[in-house]
């Protein structure tokens, strides 16, 4: 299994995980982007919606349109939260389907290390993106990867606003919430067979992929960039 997979089935185990991430995500969006009320946003990787969801809410876009390349995930989230100013369609993130400079804000979480061609998606981004308009990202890479990723950011022009590293979010939370999902795991399988492999998903203390965040041989960090 890929450690990103790994990591994103960990995610689907410990609630704690994924809320401490999401939450910092979203700080951030509110922090760097400024006023965002009366804007339009683009998320590409939408998934479940919640994000987009989240952002039509509490941040007052004009529009929030999200993209996802499964038309089963669109067809959940418009009919969950689809509504005034936000809609969720299918798309590839490769080759985005809208005119050029038509967004203020786009938004990627955890869904470029499942793309073949980051250099055109990026490119993508760029193109739709208005002049002074931001883009948020953040995702998982292996560390010696990471190198890869900043020239591949840097490549696009635009320019670098801030920098997190949130790794040592993901460390904290798994450390705190990992009695609990041991405890889980125990209660409901029956076999050592089946125990190990729930661990490893779960991402408990002592598993390959609680030791690749906590060695820091798979980094996650966000990114605000912006057009000019």
């Amino acid at each position: 299994m890929m450690i990103s997979e790994m990591f994103l089935a960990m995610c689907r185990t410990s609630p704690a995980v994924k809320k401490n991430l999401w939450k910092g995500m979203y700080q951030a969006f509110a922090l760097y982007t400024r006023n965002i009320e009366g804007k339009s946003v683009l998320e590409v990787g939408s998934g479940r919606g919640g994000g987009s969801n989240y952002i039509k809410r509490y941040l007052k876009p004009k529009k929030i349109v999200g993209v996802d390349l499964s038309s089963k995930a669109v067809k959940l989230c418009n009919k969950n939260y689809a509504g005034d100013g936000l809609s969720y369609i299918c798309g590839d993130a490769e080759n985005l389907e809208f005119e050029d400079e038509s967004f203020d804000v786009v938004l990627n979480v955890e869904s470029s290390h499942c793309y073949s061609a980051m250099p055109s998606f990026l490119s993508e981004v760029k193109r739709v993106l208005k002049k002074g308009g931001f883009f948020l990202f953040a995702d998982l890479r292996d560390h010696d990867k990471m190198d890869i990723l900043y020239k591949q950011l840097e490549s696009t022009g635009m320019n670098f606003i801030k920098e997190k590293n949130i790794t040592p979010n993901i460390v904290e939370a798994l450390n705190t919430d990992s009695n609990r999902r041991l405890e889980g795991i125990k209660a409901f399988t029956l076999s050592r067979l089946f125990k190990e492999p729930f661990k490893e998903f779960a991402g408990v203390k002592g598993t390959k992929c609680y030791e690749w965040f906590r060695t820091g041989e798979v980094v996650y960090k966000s990114f605000v960039l912006q057009k000019v």
